[in-house]
Order: C-alpha cells, then sequence, then structure tokens
C-alpha cells in the first residue's frame, strides 16, 4: 500500500538532543574499536550467527538501547517499530533463509535476544515510517568499468552521526561460506544484516536511498535484510533474479557489480527499473530517480534532499575528469574523501559520512576508511 513519509521535524529534534550524549559514548566505544574487522565463523548460517552474536553481543546491546532511547521521545515510535518487526518477519522467513539462519543463530548467543534482532531489521523501514529528513541525503555510489582496471565500485555511507553514536561501532564482518551462500565481507552496524558488501563470487552490492512514496509495510522484504540476502548470491544475474522476485517494503536504489558487469537498479514496491552499463562506461548515483520514470514522476527524494544533485553533479565531473587515465580503487577513494561527496564538514556539507568504502571485484577487496580513521587512510580486507 502507499504511505507517504511525514514527522521529519519531531525525529531531526530528537536526534538533536542527543548529541552532546553521543560524544562521551562515541569517545569510550572507540576504546575498543581499533579492529573493526570480526571474523565470523561456521559451515552454515546458523553457526555464523551464534559467532556474530557471541562476538558483538555488547555492540548490539549499546546500539539497540541507544536506538530505543532515541525512539522513546517519539509518540508511537516504539509501537511502531514493533508492529514493523511483526508485520514484516514472515517475509523474512519466506525470502530471506540466510538472514534468518544467521538470526536465530545470533539470537542463542548469551546476552543477545531474537526479538531485538528482529527490531533492528527494520530499523531502517521504521525511519522511512517516521519520515527521517536525513535519510534523503544518504550516500553517493560511484561504479566504472574500464579497460585497463576493470570493474571497480565505491560508496560514502551517509548517515546522521547522532543516531549511530559517531559510526564509533561499525565493523566489516568477515563470513564464511557454505552450499548456500559465498564468503563475504560486508560494512554494517552491530545487530543489523549488511549494509553494503562484497562476497567470494565477486559480486559488490552498493547501496542508496530513493523514494518514491510507496511502502510495503504488509509483507515486504526490509532493506538491510535484502542487502544481506543479495549478497548471498553468487552473481548480478542471481541478484536481479532475487529483486524481481521479492516484495520489497521501500524503495532503494541498489548498484550490482562483479568483475565483468556494472548494473544499476531502482527499485519499489510494484515498481522495478534496471539499467546495465555496456563496455566501458561509468555510473553515479545518490538520492534521486534516474531511471525510472514512474517513480521519477513521484520522487520525493529530489524535492526533500538537500544535496542530492550537488553530490551527484561533483560526483560525475570526477569521474568524467579521472576517465582518460582510469578509474580505479585508488580514484574512487579520493573521490569519496572530496567534498561536497566528502561530509566532513568542510565546503558547506555535514558531518555525516560514516565509512567510505571501495570494492575491487577481480580481487574480491575491500578498501574502506571509518570516520575516525585518518583522512585519506584505508583498511584493506580481501576474502
Amino acid at each position: 500500500y502507499q504511505r507517504r513519509v511525514r514527522g521529519r521535524k519531531n525525529l531531526t529534534m530528537v536526534w538533536s538532543g542527543v548529541r552532546t550524549a553521543l560524544i562521551l559514548s562515541a569517545v569510550c566505544a572507540l576504546c575498543g574499536a581499533s579492529s573493526r574487522l570480526v571474523n565470523l565463523t561456521g559451515s552454515s548460517a546458523h553457526e555464523r550467527g551464534l559467532s556474530m552474536g557471541t562476538q558483538l553481543a555488547p555492540q548490539i546491546s549499546k546500539l539497540y538501547q541507544h536506538k530505543l532511547s532515541i525512539y522513546s521521545e517519539i509518540p508511537g515510535a516504539v509501537e511502531l517499530w514493533h508492529n514493523l518487526s511483526e508485520a514484516l518477519t514472515p517475509a523474512v522467513v519466506q525470502w530471506a533463509p540466510v538472514v534468518n539462519g544467521e538470526t536465530v543463530g545470533a539470537g542463542g548467543a548469551e546476552g543477545v535476544s531474537m526479538a531485538v534482532l528482529r527490531l533492528l531489521a527494520v530499523e531502517y523501514e521504521l525511519l522511512m515510517a517516521l519520515g527521517d529528513e536525513a535519510l534523503a541525503d544518504k550516500c553517493t555510489g560511484i561504479a566504472s568499468e574500464g579497460r585497463s582496471a576493470g570493474v571497480v565500485a565505491g560508496q560514502n555511507n551517509d548517515e546522521d552521526p547522532a543516531g549511530w553514536l559517531g559510526g564509533a561501532l561499525d565493523v566489516v564482518l568477515k563470513m564464511d561460506g557454505d552450499t548456500r551462500s559465498p564468503a563475504a565481507l560486508m560494512y554494517t552496524h552491530p545487530g543489523w544484516p549488511a549494509y553494503m558488501g562484497i562476497n567470494a563470487a565477486g559480486l559488490v552490492v552498493l547501496w542508496q536511498y530513493i523514494d518514491d512514496g510507496a511502502r510495503n509495510f504488509e509483507s515486504g522484504l526490509p532493506t538491510c535484510v535484502l542487502i544481506r540476502e543479495l549478497l548471498a548470491q553468487v552473481s548480478v544475474k542471481k541478484a536481479l533474479g532475487l529483486l524481481r522476485e521479492v516484495a520489497v517494503a521501500v524503495p532503494n536504489n541498489f548498484v550490482l557489480v562483479d568483475a565483468e558487469r556494472v548494473v544499476d537498479v531502482e527499485v519499489s514496491p510494484g515498481q522495478m527499473t534496471v539499467v546495465e552499463v555496456e563496455g566501458p562506461g561509468d555510473l553515479v548515483h545518490t538520492n534521486h530517480v534516474l531511471f525510472d520514470q514512474t517513480m521519477m514522476d513521484h520522487d520525493i527524494g529530489l524535492n526533500a534532499s538537500k544535496t542530492t544533485r550537488i553530490r551527484f553533479d561533483a560526483a560525475r565531473a570526477m569521474v568524467r575528469a579521472q576517465r582518460s587515465r582510469g578509474v580505479d580503487v585508488s580514484s574512487i577513494q579520493r573521490m569519496l574523501q572530496q567534498a561536497p561527496v566528502f561530509r566532513n564538514g568542510t565546503h558547506g556539507t555535514d558531518h555525516h559520512t560514516l565509512a567510505s568504502i571501495v570494492f575491487k571485484p577481480a580481487d574480491k577487496s575491500m578498501h574502506i576508511r571509518f570516520k575516525s580513521d585518518p583522512y585519506m587512510q584505508f583498511r584493506e580486507y580481501t576474502l
């Protein structure tokens, strides 16, 4: 069914109210966050989930309590959160067997509640329902298929730091594989299934906010659950097949790449457009609809976002300037670390970039700079 977002002002005021507590909390959290890689071992989804719950129980609890304190200040928000979890969990069970297995496994760890994990899985949908204004400026993605450098892709994860303890608890999960899903590297917040990542088949998933106002809060698959399930696929073709098969809860843009393909997917409840870069070429996506003309006619993001066109034009200009020399990992790193794409408080930007991430499918590699890392200092992880 259709629902229009609202309530932006109230949520923004609550975010602002936690900034002072955020500073102290983030500093404390950073004391144990120098190593961001979490190895999740096991020959099944259940075992990987148990490994995650065992290692990340304190961080999951800390972020959940932080979120709960925020939503408790918004009338009706906690009840809505529980209602969304109850309504959308059947879709997780039906369409996301990998995520469901990992969730059940994590829920068996000491100090981790499966009910809490189900809530965290739909927290993005809650933000969409409440109308968090920061979402409209969430993330810039860049992908390139070149003759010399091959396929590379990357993006910034832009979110209000007040909602995430400054990104101090953010991690990269290194997942073992099994017969159902390849091994994977995934950036996320502890307790959320996945944000962006790469798997051992070389499949990369990037994610940007878009919005045409459509919602399926009755039977849609939650966003972070969908991303993790996409990363359980063995090719861009299989990932597209999953997107065509499932019902999604809210609109999103996904950039799917592997060592040979660059594909953009604008998807909404009841609507989907797929565009592929054929041969050498580039793709930039921010937070307004570019390809689906039906979604374009109802584009909330275009009007709600303060910076989507600014970041789009800046990223396109940087890609264009680099094209003749070849777009590679290091050049996308520089693009993601330059304002206004990089939101670090300079050149009129806010401080919302929590991580900059670049993937090289041929090498099965992830290069990531967390918010607290020195400028242009990327950590490299490989499968």
